[in-house]
């Protein structure tokens, strides 16, 4: 994490002549701990580089996100592989969605309407040994992710959106999430904010 790279020799120093340089847009952090100040020179040689990079459960859920929407099926195995990361709705019901989906894979869809929890029902025929079979699939239409966004910080909850369109009997789905750049530039801003777990008094931050 942030504040272990920098504890082993960021402890050893005056805070007053640390400085914090931040480039939020390619996710580096480096910690001059025997920095410039007005009142005394030093070398400025002793410096702790950290980058922050997304998680695999992270970029996954982002690639998904920047993909707009996306088959149904796909959508299912989607859910049913990084189900754990969400904690609402309960794993079971993810589960039960996950699996309805797949296991209508060639339904014909015909409607579909939000509930007032913000839940969607999809209304389906299929045909199943020649004989038609209708019913209704349940989805989330809000749920909360609860999953470190960088290598070696803690979990934070990201809530996400579903939205839904029916085309030409098929159903896609695409999940909207806060503004990622600005939501990743959040979690960097917390970040630099744990520093005063280490000093006293916290060091210069520098935002570039």
């Amino acid at each position: 994490s942030l504040v272990a790279s920098l504890s082993s020799e960021g402890t050893a120093q005056d805070p007053t002549m640390t400085r914090v340089y931040v480039t939020k847009e390619k996710g580096r952090i480096v910690a001059v701990v025997n920095d410039q100040t007005k009142a005394l020179p030093h070398w400025t040689d002793l410096r702790v580089g950290f980058t922050l990079k997304r998680t695999v459960a992270w970029q996954a859920w982002v690639a998904l996100a920047k993909a707009k929407y996306v088959a149904q099926f796909d959508f299912a195995e989607f859910l049913d592989d990084w189900r754990h990361t969400i904690v609402t709705p309960d794993s079971a019901f993810l589960l039960e969605v996950a699996q309805n989906l797949q296991g209508h894979k060639n339904a014909d869809w015909q409607s579909g309407r939000r509930l007032s929890d913000g839940s969607v029902q999809f209304g389906y025929v299929e045909e199943i040994r020649a004989t038609q079979q209708s019913g209704i699939v349940e989805v989330p239409g809000n749920m909360t992710l609860l999953l470190p966004v960088f290598h070696g910080e803690d979990p934070v909850a990201v809530p996400a959106r579903l939205r839904w369109e029916l085309d030409g009997g098929r159903v896609k789905f695409r999940t909207v999430l806060p503004p990622i750049d600005d939501f990743e530039q959040l979690q960097i801003e917390t970040l630099v904010g744990k520093l005063h777990e280490l000093w006293p008094t916290s060091p210069m931050i520098v935002y570039g």
